[in-house]
């Protein structure tokens, strides 16, 4: 063998991927080292057998056709991971649970140069991580995606109640509420609804319901006059059970029908307080539509909220039975309800209000300032802005997520939503109504969400898609600022050993004690260090010149060195040692607008620095 095989041989057998070589019979002639430890086959068991002699029922069809193409062409082909999953069966190492059992590849096979000019070299490389990642980044993105639509959809009902409690709260006759009732429901994004509906209320307790108000239906001119026997309509089961119900025809139970009725879907909304009938709602929907559990729900909340209206349109009840309605109409959907007096500072609200931080209601003064001590210092200012904005017209209704404080001391997340409904004739807002809904529980989440998608499982600090968005910023800002940018890549040195002769545990805590150990070393708000993948770690120095980020690079590497971690199989030290490679720029506008430069700088430079020796740092 020649010095250039020898050297082209051990080049091939240091390889960290895997590398073969098969004659015009698609037999094989050379098998490198790292395919050897990957199948438990050496070379000399395999060299003169095809693939499946070795590996029996592996279908190579797929295989010998790129093959076949890369002779045909004389050009590289490559089999990508998404299509053909693996070549050669290698059962995966790592003890997670996944969803496959052997290693992802993704092949490559380039003809090459003899005298027959039919041998090919097959490149196989582990892209099993890689496809875990992107598993796992596709899930959270789900998961991001599910959340994000839950609390759209809960703004929209939370809006909805809003907007009828508004209604409820306005100086105008009894059938005016009830058409503006009815145009708010008919609109709202929570439902599928024609534009079509009608208000019912009972008389007198009677047996007869009489129609209160109505849109779109032309054989109704009079409203004050039509009357319908409970017993004729389905508004009769509804009464009974005091639930919302939902029917998908008019049939043969409504004796009583309208023109534009006989083909449509509808809800009969029952409006109830303590057993007594006060009316029914009915909401045409689409033919297509089906009626859900969480829409009938919403209903229910809707006809507590529109009850109260009802019980001042019969008798004008005092304001503290209406108060006491209002909130017995939304302690179903978790609601407490504020109501500020804004001109002399009055804050009344219900019980659920005081009961979400732990208080009762007797326990809290009725002023805006019981409201403002509990708010968090921080999030004060962006409340204010909020509210601000939509007194200026800005926003049509006023919402602001902060924390304020419970009786036991935790901070509670507060999504709080309102509108002013009383107004000076200069615009100077007079009174405000609103919403309270704990929303604790989904903060916490999407912090849990934000930890997966930004930060290392293992090590728990920043991770490679963190960083490559930051490097993007830090590069962008660094162009316009035309400053200088450093980044340092870092490699733990002889780690395969270190897990060769400790294990994957040892591993792992190695990785999380070095990890740790490089943040303790980030003191401004703009550096960044994170897991670039396996050993490698990153680090960003924005503003950062050549001569600090070497230094800074010397500091990491002595903090690494201090930490004793013992590596009994290192060729450069007792202890646990890393290598630095060190690269600084100055972006210029006419360069290009990824930092690939500069990664290549410093990775060029920690190269360098493992040829030398390692547990050094060289840079640029």
């Amino acid at each position: 063998m020649t010095n250039v095989q020898n050297i082209y041989q051990t080049i091939s057998d240091l390889a960290p991927i895997g590398l073969f070589t098969l004659d015009k019979e698609h037999r094989i002639r050379y098998w490198n080292d790292w395919l050897a430890k990957k199948t438990g086959k050496d070379q000399n068991k395999v060299c003169g057998l095809v693939l499946s002699d070795i590996f029996p029922g592996i279908n190579v069809k797929r295989f010998n056709s790129a093959i076949k193409f890369a002779l045909k062409t004389r050009l590289p082909q490559v089999m990508s991971q998404a299509f053909n999953r693996y070549l050669i069966p290698i059962e995966i190492e790592s003890k997670r649970k996944l969803s496959f059992s052997f290693m992802q590849q993704r092949i490559s096979i380039s003809p090459l140069v003899n005298p027959d000019g039919s041998s090919v070299l097959i490149a196989i490389e582990d892209v099993t991580m890689d496809v875990v990642r992107s598993t796992a980044l596709k899930t959270s993105m789900a998961t991001e995606e599910k959340l994000t639509k839950e609390l759209k959809k809960s703004l929209d009902e939370i809006n909805t109640i809003n907007e009828i409690l508004s209604i409820s709260q306005k100086n105008i006759s009894f059938k005016e509420q009830q058409m503006m009732i009815l145009k708010e429901l008919l609109s709202s994004k929570c439902f599928q609804m024609v534009d079509r509906g009608a208000v019912f209320a009972n008389v007198y307790d009677s047996e007869e319901l009489f129609l209160a108000a109505q849109l779109n239906f032309n054989s109704l001119p009079d409203t004050s006059n039509t009357r319908i026997p409970i017993e004729q309509c389905l508004c009769k089961r509804a009464l009974q059970t005091g639930s919302v119900v939902f029917s998908g025809s008019i049939n043969s139970r409504h004796e009583a029908t309208f023109e534009g009725t006989e083909s449509q879907n509808h809800y009969c909304v029952p409006i109830m307080i303590e057993g007594r009938v006060l009316g029914v709602i009915n909401l045409y929907v689409k033919k297509e539509h089906k009626g859900t559990h969480d829409i009938e729900k919403l209903l229910g909340t809707v006809a507590n909220v529109v009850a109260p209206i009802f019980t001042r349109h019969e008798d004008m009840k005092k304001i503290e039975d209406h108060e006491r309605q209002l909130d017995l109409a939304l302690r179903g959907a978790n609601l407490g309800i504020w109501d500020w007096d804004i001109k002399t500072g009055k804050f009344t609200f219900n019980k659920r209000w005081a009961e979400m931080l732990g208080y009762s209601h007797e326990e809290l003064e009725p002023k805006i300032t019981t409201m403002e001590r509990l708010i968090h210092p921080d999030d004060m200012q962006c409340m204010e802005k909020a509210f601000n904005d939509h007194i200026e017209g800005k926003t049509f209704f006023y919402i602001s997520e902060y924390r304020m404080r419970s009786k036991d001391g935790r901070w509670i997340w507060i999504l709080d939503t309102g509108k002013v409904f009383e107004h000076l004739e200069d615009g100077t807002p007079l009174r405000a109504v609103g919403t309270h809904l704990d929303i604790t529980e989904r903060k916490v989440n999407e912090e849990k969400l934000k930890n997966l998608t930004n930060f290392d499982e293992l090590t728990g600090i920043a991770n490679r898609r963190s960083y490559n968005i930051s490097i993007e910023e830090e590069w962008n800002r660094a162009k316009r600022t035309k400053t200088s940018i450093s980044t340092i890549m870092m490699d733990i040195d002889s780690f395969k050993s270190y897990n060769d002769t400790l294990g994957h545990a040892a591993g792992d805590e190695c990785l999380r004690s070095v990890a740790q150990a490089l943040k303790s070393t980030i003191a401004r708000a703009g550096d960044m260090v994170a897991r670039y993948g396996g050993e490698e770690f990153v680090a960003i120095l924005p503003g950062t010149e050549i001569d600090g980020a070497i230094r800074f690079a010397e500091k990491m590497r002595e903090k690494i060195e201090s930490l004793k971690i013992p590596h009994p199989d290192s060729k450069v030290s007792e202890y646990v040692t890393i290598s630095l490679g060190v690269a600084a720029i100055v972006p210029d506008i006419s360069s290009e607008p990824l930092p690939s430069k500069l990664m290549v700088m410093a990775d060029n430079r920690l190269y360098q620095a493992k040829e030398a020796g390692r547990n050094c740092v060289k840079s640029t």
